[in-house]
């Protein structure tokens, strides 16, 4: 065997050893995929209208038998002030943390896109009730409107904080109608300026965001998935369906393959490829 020919094999060969062993995701916090039977209740909390507003569902799936369908309908009464049909977790315990959210969105024949939008998945702060405080608006949120997605930022670095001290929107680019659209969010969640938000759609790093991105209360923020919409455009549509599977969300020491949806393969993206 040629002399160069061995020399190539001893570079390439733990190269391609490497592609064989799968990635085994750890720093875990939450991990929700809808196959469990009481999968629901996993959530802090439901905001819905109806029953069939937030369904498990075998209809449409990402991976397994089951994923979770949201609905709102025009005419649906309100819940808490606005239309909504969402899951709930609880709040951080501090509201500076670092996390890692993974998520796959499929955006249904009845999801039709329109002017006003709506949010599919945000982060609210805690509000400190002692000092006055009331909800407000999400700190973070992604939003879905005439078919593109858009990364909402909204911060208050008071100590008490009634409304945002600025707002930042980032558009995101196009999602894939009839089809599951793959995000991940890298939130290093901070008011002050050494803040981070990234976020990849479809394995591409499509923001970075470097800044304040929540509020300076005592708890940290809580995520809500699903859809919340305040207007729905004149003539376009009265009703949006959605589902979502494979729900993850990283401490810390995690990473975009920890979360990442789909399966736990992704040690060959560590490796090079020589051909």
């Amino acid at each position: 065997m040629p002399y160069f020919f061995c020399l190539l094999l001893t570079f390439i060969a733990p190269a391609l050893s490497k592609t064989e062993e799968p990635y085994k995701r750890s720093h875990i916090l939450f991990d929700c995929d809808f196959e469990e039977l009481d999968c629901l209740t996993m959530w802090n909390n439901q905001e819905k209208a109806f029953k069939y507003s937030i369904l498990k569902s075998d209809s449409i799936t990402k991976t397994g038998k089951f994923s979770v369908r949201m609905e709102l309908n025009k005419t649906a009464p309100t819940v808490t002030c606005y239309q909504r049909a969402e899951l709930t977790l609880k709040p951080e315990l501090q509201a500076k943390n670092e996390r890692w959210y993974g998520l796959s969105v499929f955006f249904s024949k009845h999801y039709i896109p329109d002017n006003q939008g709506e949010s599919i998945l945000q982060w609210v702060g805690s509000p400190d009730f002692d000092l006055g405080e009331n909800f407000r608006a999400a700190t973070i949120s992604c939003q879905s409107r005439n078919g593109n997605l858009y990364l909402i930022v909204q911060w208050a670095k008071g100590l008490v904080n009634i409304k945002s001290d600025g707002k930042k929107e980032i558009d995101l680019g196009a999602y894939t109608p009839n089809s599951w659209n793959d995000l991940v969010f890298h939130i290093k969640s901070t008011w002050e300026e050494d803040g981070l938000i990234e976020v990849w759609k479809n394995k591409v790093l499509v923001a970075t965001y470097k800044g304040p991105n929540c509020t300076n209360d005592k708890k940290g923020s809580y995520m809500k998935l699903g859809l919340w919409k305040d207007f729905w455009s004149l003539n376009i549509t009265s009703q949006k369906t959605i589902f979502y599977d494979e729900i993850r969300i990283g401490d810390d020491q995690a990473s975009y393959y920890d979360v990442a949806p789909g399966p736990p393969c992704a040690k060959s993206d560590y490796c090079i490829s020589f051909f």
